[in-house]
């Protein structure tokens, strides 16, 4: 189970997570990144909720960085798969 909270302050907008992101809930944050309707510069992630990730969940993240989304806090275990090669 994945829950988005979306907290906009522009030009910023925060996205709380708290849950996993694995299975199904990896679209569903692709999705509520997209529909954010933010420049990806904006996105900050908010991933300090987050007990699990899966394989595609970590990928999904991975991209959002690439793509301008920054990780503004997150666990030392979630910080750590973040780094683990892909």
């Amino acid at each position: 189970m994945l829950k988005i909270t979306v907290e906009k302050a522009l030009p910023n907008t925060r996205l709380i997570l708290e849950g996993s992101i694995s299975g199904p809930w990896v679209t569903e944050l692709n999705k509520a990144v997209i529909d954010s309707r933010s420049q990806p510069d904006t996105i900050k992630l908010d991933l300090s909720g987050i007990q699990f990730a899966d394989e595609q969940g970590l990928l999904l993240i991975r991209e959002l960085r690439a793509w301008g989304v920054t990780v503004v806090t997150a666990s030392p275990f979630i910080k750590e798969l973040l780094k683990q090669p892909t």
